[in-house]
């Protein structure tokens, strides 16, 4: 026990395994410009920043990763026209995969369902969507922040073999709002190494997904609880506005970057570390109006 006790030390105080080689930190990155992407750049268009120190981006990665996007939905009757409007959106929205990307599907109520495992065969993605949601049985109701903190431990339980790795939960009325804590949440999909990204669908019986233009106080309320998740792991909240929102919301999802550099040696004991992204100079010159979306920290202690 003293051994490991002191390699778990020299893990946490140096920044290196116990075999000496240096832990690589993994940064999951979108830039965004008046709403739309910005691909094609290079790592020399990026800072990052370790507890405000910058470091050295060593290794980079743009479209040609593969990802894994985990799509959350809740099982019950007010979410059918959700449900609905995205198997009617699957065929198009699909489309934005590549070739080795891979979906599963988890349904939430009283317990949680992975209705498809992850798969890359887009073809039964769709399928699922149309032929096996809309058929589900509801065995109650669980809360949206529930159900967000329960998706990052199916992915701690899935191996990582270097891909990176999305959640889009899905939303709409009657799904309950308030349970968990915001920061232990938070800390899950940072050490499942996942962006969490939310999608608001204000669906009403008989008006489809362009019924309102406004949020329910309901869907608001819920909307800016799921925030603070969603952007200290580096995700996005969409919202469902026309028929292209599932193809809109897996283009950004498919158009990040992976930045990766060393964790620093720390002659500190802590929790956590705080990371920070930005363009660099002249790229922001060139992107004036642009947001870096990169998740906010990393637990030490991993």
């Amino acid at each position: 026990m003293k051994t490991d006790l002191a390699m778990a030390v020299v893990v946490l105080f140096l920044g290196t395994t116990g075999w000496g080689q240096p832990v690589l930190v993994h940064v999951d990155t979108a830039v965004v410009s008046n709403g739309k992407m910005v691909t094609n750049l290079t790592r020399n268009d990026f800072q990052v920043f370790d507890d405000d120190n910058v470091q050295s981006v060593i290794r980079f990665a743009g479209e040609e990763q593969p990802v894994d996007v985990l799509l959350v939905f809740h099982a019950s009757s007010g979410m059918l026209p959700t449900i609905q409007a995205f198997a009617d959106a699957a065929h198009d929205g699909l489309q934005e995969l590549h070739s080795g990307d891979r979906v599963a599907i988890m349904v939430f109520d009283a317990k949680d369902r992975v209705v498809l495992p992850f798969t890359g065969d887009l073809g039964a993605v769709e399928r699922t969507l149309k032929n096996d949601m809309l058929n589900l049985p509801s065995s109650g109701q669980t809360t949206a922040l529930a159900a967000a903190s329960k998706a990052a431990g199916f992915l701690l339980g899935q191996s990582n073999d270097g891909r990176r790795r999305s959640v889009l939960h899905v939303f709409s009325m009657g799904v309950g709002i308030f349970q968990g804590s915001e920061e232990k949440r938070t800390e899950r999909y940072w050490e499942a190494d996942t962006v969490y990204n939310g999608m608001v669908v204000h669906a009403l019986f008989g008006q489809g997904l362009g019924g309102l233009s406004s949020l329910s106080p309901a869907l608001t309320i819920l909307k800016n609880t799921l925030t603070a998740t969603v952007e200290d792991t580096g995700g996005e909240l969409f919202s469902a506005r026309d028929a292209r929102f599932f193809r809109d919301a897996l283009h950004h999802i498919r158009c990040r970057y992976s930045l990766w550099y060393e964790r620093p040696m720390r002659g500190r004991f802590g929790l956590q570390a705080t990371i920070a992204v930005e363009l660099a100079k002249d790229t922001k010159k060139r992107y004036p109006k642009s947001k870096v979306h990169a998740r906010s920290g990393y637990l030490l202690q991993r």
